[in-house]
Formats: C-alpha cells, structure tokens, sequence
C-alpha cells in the first residue's frame, strides 16, 4: 500500500485536490514458498489471542524467540492466528520461557540455529467489538471481528459481566443488561465464531476474557446481546427486577434531582431494537413516575427508561424462567430419528444443557439441542435408553442465576 500527499511543493490554485486517489494498493504477485517446514503454533492460556509462539522441533514444542522481531512480525502472527494486533502491548510484555535455553528460527524460515536465551515476548493480540441490529446507539447484538470477518458471539454461558466488558471496550461507562426486547432472532447469515465468554467483569477489553474462539455448534444459534450505560445521560439508577409470568410488576421512579412540579414531565420508554415511548394499553398503566405492568408476559421483558428533563433512570425487568409441558416419561424408536423434549419459556431465554450420567450429550455429533431446549437424536441407538438430566439456567443481572433440573426416563419401543 502506497500513500501520497501534496507537500512540495506547496499546494496552489486554492488547494484543489488532486485528481486520483492518495491512496494505491497492490497485490504481491512475486511470492515464494519457505524452504524449510517448520511447523509453529500460538499457545495460549484462557485467553486465545495473548500467548507466545512455539515451533516444533527435534519432536518437541519449544519457545520461538521473538527478542528481535518488531511490529510487522507481531502483526503477521496475529493475523495468521485470526486476530487483530494490539499495538500497545507488544513491547515490555515479557514472559519467560520453559527453558533456559531454546531452539529459535529467524522470521526469514530459513534458519534454525540461533540460541534466544529465556525471554521471549507475550503477543497480545486485539479483538475488536461493535454492536449491531439496533437502532439504539448504545445497544445491540454483540459482534467480534475474527479471520477477517464480523461474527456473532454465542449466547450460551454469556451474562451480565461479559456485557459490561464489551461496554467497557467501546467506551461506555458499563452495562445495563445482557439481552435486549425484540431481538431474538436467529440472525442465520452471521456466523457464530466465538462462544463459552468467562468473563470476570473487571476486564478493560473483550480479548483479556477466558473464551474459545472458532466456528461452534451454537444451540439456537442466537447471537449475545448487551445493553450499555449511554454516555449523554445523566443515570442516577439501573436497577433490575425479576418478575413470574402472569404475575403484577409495579415500577416506581424517584424524583430525586427534580422539582416536585415536574413529575408530569417524566416519559416511560422501552429499549428494544428501538428506544420508543411507551404506549399505555390494558396491560401497561402509566402515570407520572409509576410504571404497572398486569399479567406479566415474555415480551414484558426488557429495559425500561423513566426520563426526567435532566436525568434517566433504568429498570430491567427479567420474566422468570419456568418450564413447560414436562414429559417426564418418554419414548423412542431405535434406529430412527427421536427427539426427548425439554422445553421453558423465560426473558431472557434460558440456557439448557443434558446430561447423561454426568456425560455432556451435545459434545456427541449424534445429540444436537433445539431453539426450544428439546434434544434431537439423528438415529437413535439402543444404549440411548436411560434417565437424562435436562438442565435450565437462566442468568438476570449482577449475581443473580437460577438453575432447575428436570429428570426424563427415556425407554425404547421394541427395545
């Protein structure tokens, strides 16, 4: 890549640009092959995107010494392994090696004969983020930019402290909610390259979380959600709630920091894929600074704003999670497709996971979980007769998760 600017000599005839770009690109068309194969990989620890480079030598993994490499080595190794290269960490970031002494390669692939000595450098590399599908500037499906495309996150495993770390990244002041009203769909054409998020809240970006990184068997293949803290706001409160469907939830927003003349000013909105104003109807009563919701339903769930002339407040409404139609005794015909179902109902949706005497079912290609929680058996073998363990978790805010199991004794037609 090539760029240019009009510097001397000075610029004449009123500082009319030139015709062309300033910028020029070209592909590299003389390439070669290294000489040597030498295999190397990025080993990591929690992180994905911060660990150092190994090559395989003498049938073993040793440290690749990087004393001598700049930027443009830090940059090729980030991008090889599908990340982005954080300019800031590179240098001072030291971390010493396995061995006192390690076999190196120069980055020309050439040569394997120099000694590096028992440091060798920590690359971190960056993971931008953005969020999308909202107009709420502040608000959307989290996305990460990964082998040179955007990707979803997926939903399992992600609560409150993964959202206030990807708030934090783009620069809000932390997180409000982990999922927003109206938006779960299963958004089909963007992939899912990230999932399992550990993130512990005090992270200042997403890439220092523990995660795994990659194409992933998403259930549901709904993408991760957060909610930030918008910056041109005065917040004086975020406070969540949780509520049981069909049940009465009454919101009531202080006055603090306002005169008492100005209560009629107050406006109720929802924050969904849009920031509207609350439209009272049979079920949602407004008046003034009292928010009441009556027979409480799925779509009930969400963030709402009371906003004042100078202030905002927030209140997130979480609809417990409960399940439906159980079954606890089920049936299955050998040698066919079968399906054990599971389902619950909850804003936002649980998360589930089965079990099969303490076995992890959905690392088996053959089980694969439904949008509605149900598991879904390509052909079903004798040895699938047993009791399951269907699982519910449902995250609601800061250290708030519930958990409910329910056992399914599954026998065999004809078995």
């Amino acid at each position: 890549m090539r760029t240019r600017e009009c510097v001397n000599p000075k610029p004449q005839f009123g500082r009319i640009k030139c015709k062309g770009s300033t910028t020029v690109m070209r592909g590299c068309t003389n390439t070669s092959s290294c000489l040597q194969e030498s295999p190397v990989r990025f080993q990591t620890e929690g992180s994905p995107s911060t660990g150092v480079m190994q090559i395989h030598k003498n049938n073993t993994w040793k440290a690749l010494c990087t004393a001598n490499w700049n930027n443009t080595e830090a940059i090729l190794a980030c991008q090889v392994n599908g990340y982005n290269y954080s300019n800031d960490n590179f240098t001072g970031n030291w971390k010493r090696g396995n061995t006192s002494l390690v076999n190196i390669t120069s980055h020309s692939c050439s040569s394997i004969i120099q000694s590096c000595g028992f440091i060798n450098t920590q690359i971190q590399c960056s993971v931008p983020v953005r969020l999308s599908g909202a107009k709420a500037k502040y608000g959307g499906r989290v996305e990460v930019f990964y082998r040179r495309r955007w990707g979803k996150i997926c939903r399992t495993k992600w609560d409150i402290s993964d959202a206030e770390v990807v708030c934090k990244q783009l620069g809000f002041r932390g997180a409000l909610a982990e999922f927003m009203t109206g938006m779960n769909t299963t958004d089909e054409d963007i992939p899912v390259v990230m999932s399992d998020i550990a993130c512990t809240g005090q992270e200042s970006v997403l890439a220092q979380c523990n995660r795994l990184d990659g194409e992933h068997k998403c259930p549901e293949d709904i993408g991760a959600q957060a909610l930030c803290v918008p910056n041109n706001m005065e917040v004086l409160e975020k406070k969540s709630l949780s509520s049981n469907l069909g049940s009465t939830e009454t919101v009531q927003c202080s006055l603090k920091k306002e005169n008492q003349n100005e209560h009629e000013m107050v406006k109720w909105y929802k924050i969904g894929t849009t920031a509207s104003e609350l439209n009272p109807d049979e079920r949602i009563e407004v008046k003034g600074v009292t928010l009441t919701i009556k027979n409480v339903q799925l779509d009930d769930g969400g963030t709402y704003e009371c906003r004042g002339q100078r202030y905002t407040r927030f209140y997130t409404v979480y609809v417990n999670a409960e399940f439906k139609n159980k079954r606890p005794q089920q049936k299955l015909i050998p040698g066919k497709p079968g399906q054990i179902n599971c389902t619950a109902e909850g804003n936002p949706p649980p998360q589930f996971e089965w079990r099969k005497s303490d076995i992890l079912l959905l690392e088996d290609d053959r089980f694969t979980q439904l949008s509605d929680g149900s598991l879904q058996i390509d052909t079903v073998r004798q040895e699938d007769n047993g009791v399951y363990e269907c699982s519910m978790k449902q995250t609601k805010g800061r250290d708030r998760i519930t958990v409910y199991l329910q056992h399914i004794n599954v026998s065999l037609i004809g078995g």
